[in-house]
């Protein structure tokens, strides 16, 4: 049954399933003309209206309680099926029950010790850097010098990350006042920066330049999160100017066009043809060595069908694959780097799944050899460096590191090489991932290739 309440709070919140009093922002006769455009931008987001009386009272200050539901609206939190609360003094009938509950599990906010959240307590300065630094994952940093803020102090990183990220200024006296309370409006303004930079003030901050790496379009969405609205595209080797970021997603321009994109397809430097690029794939053992085994997992199998899909991938970029075997064939250790050489490849990989005599082995590692020339030696550590960051990133195992080994396949080729133990059979985590993460793990060494030839291009 759809419910209607009214809360005495900030302001009233819009949540999917419940109905409020709406109230417009034209009929809030209360905000000052320097808010306008940011509080406007947070009620055409739905994240807020004005109180039932029309006003929008900003000199009150902000509540924990109503902090939370402000920042849950604009990150689409949601409490799930929770029953009952974590905390003594807010019960499942609290209008911020969810939104805390949610935020919590994020680790945006905390409760105190003796189990309370106080959701009524007002919200300082320092504690709203805390909060927006946590949310949006803040990262970036600058030289900061508020005349109150220590860089010993455990508030320094926080509010350096809101004043880098242009969400705060200070006072005119070069002070931050990190213990006053909040009003509405400061965190109006400052919630509408967080999600918007282009409210953001000029802190001095330099603009990063980057160029999109992708082989067909690249979408730039209204939010930093792959469920915010796609609102523009870019395509490979587009100029764009970041200006902020929130963790993996940036805050971009390019001509009119303003908004977040992911930053695993951005570059420092422009894209150069990978026409000319030929890459060795190896599927490990075949035939009559059907490799090792594991929760099911044959490793002859896993090798092949990871291998297939890299090829797909890296023929997407335009990078020609020689591929040793694509079928249930038996090769020797030679005959695969014979079929690499041969058909004239500049670069190898070799893919395999791993496995131990017992429960306790897991994660990913990728090798190289260190029996070459230098500068083999160097591309083929950076081939495997490149590979295995991408790998544990997409795949979420344990990252054994890039490590030295003489496995024949790499020690005896004469081409940059490396060998991938995708993660163990052996172990029942990882076999659910190398199971269900094939594609994953595919386009992560793809990527991974990808990037050293952009090292290749920009050291040569």
């Amino acid at each position: 049954m759809l419910r209607k309440f009214i809360f005495s709070m900030l302001f009233v919140v819009v949540i999917s399933g419940f109905g409020v009093s709406h109230v417009g922002a034209a009929s809030l006769p209360d905000i000052p003309d320097i808010y306008q455009e940011e509080v406007n931008y947070l009620i055409e987001k739905n994240i807020i209206n004005g109180f039932p009386d029309g006003t929008f009272k900003p000199d009150d200050n902000v509540t924990r309680a109503q902090a939370v539901t402000m920042i849950g609206a604009a990150l689409h939190l949601s409490g799930g099926q929770i029953e009952s609360s974590s905390f003594f003094d807010v019960n499942k009938d609290h209008y911020a029950f969810g939104y805390i509950e949610a935020a919590v599990k994020k680790q945006i906010i905390h409760g105190y010790t003796d189990g309370t959240f106080r959701p009524s307590r007002e919200m300082n300065r320092s504690e709203m850097a805390i909060i927006i630094s946590k949310a949006f994952n803040l990262t970036e940093t600058s030289e900061m010098n508020f005349l109150d803020v220590s860089k010993q102090s455990s508030l320094y990183l926080p509010i350096n990350k809101i004043y880098t990220a242009g969400i705060t200024v200070g006072y005119e006296n070069n002070t931050y006042r990190p213990n006053k309370t909040i009003t509405r409006a400061e965190f109006s303004l400052m919630l509408a920066r967080a999600l918007d930079p282009s409210f953001s003030i000029d802190n001095g901050q330099e603009l990063t330049t980057k160029y999109v790496n992708v082989n067909t379009s690249l979408n730039v969405r209204s939010g930093p999160g792959s469920s915010y609205s796609i609102i523009g595209s870019l395509y490979k080797n587009d100029e764009i100017k970041i200006s902020s970021s929130n963790s993996d997603w940036l805050y971009m321009t390019k001509g009119n066009l303003k908004g977040y994109v992911h930053a695993d397809y951005l570059v420092d430097k422009p894209i150069k043809d990978t026409k000319n690029r030929v890459i060795a794939i190896d599927a490990g053992h075949g035939g009559s060595d059907p490799g090792a085994n594991g929760y099911g997992i044959i490793e002859k199998e896993l090798n092949l069908s990871v291998s297939k899909y890299i090829e797909q991938y890296l023929k997407e970029e335009n990078i020609k694959v020689v591929m040793t075997r694509t079928n249930d064939t038996y090769l020797s250790l030679g005959q695969r780097v014979d079929i690499a050489v041969n058909k004239k490849a500049d670069a190898f990989v070799s893919i395999h799944g791993n496995a131990f005599n017992t429960e306790s082995a897991s994660g990913t590692e990728t090798f190289f050899s260190t029996s070459a020339a230098p500068t083999r030696l160097q591309a083929s550590e950076k081939l495997a460096t490149f590979i295995q960051a991408r790998l544990v990133k997409a795949l979420g195992t344990k990252n054994r590191g890039v490590k030295q080994a003489n496995f024949q396949v790499i020690k005896h080729n004469p081409l940059p090489a490396a060998l991938v133990e995708l993660g163990f059979m052996t172990n029942k985590s990882d076999a659910n991932i190398l199971k269900s993460k094939q594609r994953e793990a595919a386009k992560a060494v793809k990527e991974g290739i990808v990037d050293y030839y952009n090292w290749i291009e920009k050291n040569n």
